[in-house]
């Protein structure tokens, strides 16, 4: 048996510590085991750890905005944007444990109220949808002139009860990371204060579903086709309307769109009430609950396939599935905490499609705001 040290810790090698630490698929469960000892602490701090928890190559994480003491130092760093300064900040330690962190709590927590994190510019992490512009088939996920004819968007949503309100997934003329006011923007799914689901997948037009603010998890789903679209609840429909995916002008210019935030305003195309957005609000209005399994298909699935599709998970839909009209699949499955393993996560953003298609089919974080 390992003799122990002073400190308390076994006296082992730090590769068997790493070996061991892998095993720990809990976040929990490597905090727990770092504050035990000072050596324990040190380890479980290590980049190592973190950087493989994060699926593919996030990288371009070290460009987001900072909260340390060494904030702005690090600003000069993102202002050049060479790689040199990137591989200055990947060696700094502990790097990759914060923006781990950081990114896991990002769709599940209030906003910051600390420099990169202000509630009242708007600023917040979120997941956009992007094209990989070396895909040898540029699709990738869109809502715009471009969109499928028919097209389905489905996945679980669990509030947060102290702040349930939130656009879950947004629309808009501009990139959310752009920092300019987008004119054109649409809500594809939302919950407004009273805690009640809207969502269309055509822009100005709006579904209404039943409150969901009961810390429960719920099944959403969209459903449309040129000349129909319905919204399901749980299984059950809850709103339908005789407007379909049509080519309107403004679809044009809704080129940009994201999970967890999203702009939202009142005016002649969108006459909201206080009970679908907050008196006078106009901007980002971003979600602060969860979700899990989103799914985008290019088709218009039926209450049936809805039904069927709700508890199906990845091995399952390979099996069952007609896969050639998933589009876009992110379990969003990595547990940062709680005792169930489906927690809604950017860190796990990474498609779960065949290969060829997870190269053109992305979804990137991104620092949303607004001046």
């Amino acid at each position: 048996m390992a003799a122990k040290n002073e400190n308390g810790s076994c006296d082992l090698p730090e590769e068997i510590w790493f070996h061991a630490i892998s095993y720990l698929t809990a976040v929990q469960d490597i905090l727990h085991l770092g504050s035990t000892c000072k050596r324990l602490y040190e380890l479980t701090n290590e980049n190592i750890i973190w950087r493989r928890r994060l699926k593919a190559d996030n990288r371009h994480l070290l460009l987001l905005p900072r909260t340390s003491s060494s904030y702005t130092v690090n600003r000069a760093y993102i202002a050049s944007s060479s790689s040199d300064n990137n591989e200055v900040l990947e060696d700094e330690p502990g790097i990759w444990k914060k923006l781990y962190l950081k990114a896991s709590h990002a769709m599940s927590f209030g906003n910051r109220h600390h420099r990169g994190f202000s509630s009242l510019a708007g600023e917040r992490l979120c997941a956009e949808f992007v094209v990989n512009p070396s895909a040898t088939r540029v699709n990738g996920i869109r809502f715009d002139d471009r969109a499928p004819v028919k097209q389905s968007v489905e996945m679980w949503v669990k509030l947060n009860k102290k702040k349930p309100d939130g656009i879950i997934i947004g629309c808009q003329s501009e990139s959310v990371s752009s920092s300019r006011w987008p004119q054109y923007h649409w809500q594809i799914l939302h919950v407004g204060p009273d805690g009640c689901i809207r969502g269309s997948l055509e822009p100005y037009k709006v579904m209404k579903g039943p409150c969901i603010n009961d810390g429960l998890w719920h099944h959403v789903a969209l459903s449309a086709s040129p000349d129909r679209q319905f919204m399901f609840v749980d299984g059950h429909v809850a709103c339908s309307i005789n407007v379909g995916i049509g080519r309107g002008l403004h679809r044009y210019y809704m080129k940009h769109s994201q999970i967890g935030n999203g702009v939202i305003s009142n005016g002649v195309c969108t006459p909201w009430g206080d009970d679908a957005m907050p008196h006078g609000h106009c901007g980002w209005y971003p979600f602060h609950g969860l979700v899990r399994e989103v799914r985008i298909w290019s088709c218009a699935l039926t209450q049936s396939e809805v039904r069927q599709n709700m508890y199906l998970q990845r091995i399952d839909l390979a099996q069952q599935i007609d896969k050639s009209t998933l589009i876009g699949y992110w379990p969003m499955n990595r547990l940062m905490s709680g005792p169930w393993p489906w927690q809604g996560s950017l860190v796990s953003c990474t498609s779960h499609l065949e290969e060829h298609r997870e190269n053109s089919v992305h979804l990137r974080i991104v620092f949303s705001s607004l001046p």
